[in-house]
C-alpha cells in the first residue's frame, strides 16, 4: 500500500512538472526573449479572441496599429 501511494505522489508530481513546464514554453513561444515585451503570435491569438468575442457580442472591435520607421534597424542592432 506504501509504495502504491509512492508511485502515485511520483506521478503526480511529474504531471505537475509537466504542467509547469508546458506553461513555461507558452510564455516563451509569446515574449520577445530580450525585451519581454508580447510577440507577433501572441498579437494574433488575441486578434482572433477579440474578433471572436466581438461577432458573438454583435459589438463593434476597434483595432490601433503603430509602425515605427527604421525600427527594424534598431531591433536587429540592438534585439
Amino acid at each position: 500500500e506504501q509504495d502504491l501511494m509512492a508511485q502515485i505522489a511520483r506521478s503526480l508530481a511529474l504531471a505537475l512538472t509537466n504542467l509547469k513546464l508546458r506553461d513555461s514554453l507558452y510564455e516563451m513561444s509569446i515574449r520577445d526573449y530580450l525585451t519581454g515585451l508580447y510577440n507577433r503570435r501572441y498579437m494574433e491569438e488575441m486578434l482572433s479572441k477579440a474578433l471572436a468575442n466581438a461577432r458573438r457580442k454583435e459589438s463593434n472591435l476597434g483595432i490601433i496599429m503603430l509602425d515605427i520607421d527604421y525600427f527594424k534597424n534598431f531591433n536587429d542592432t540592438y534585439g
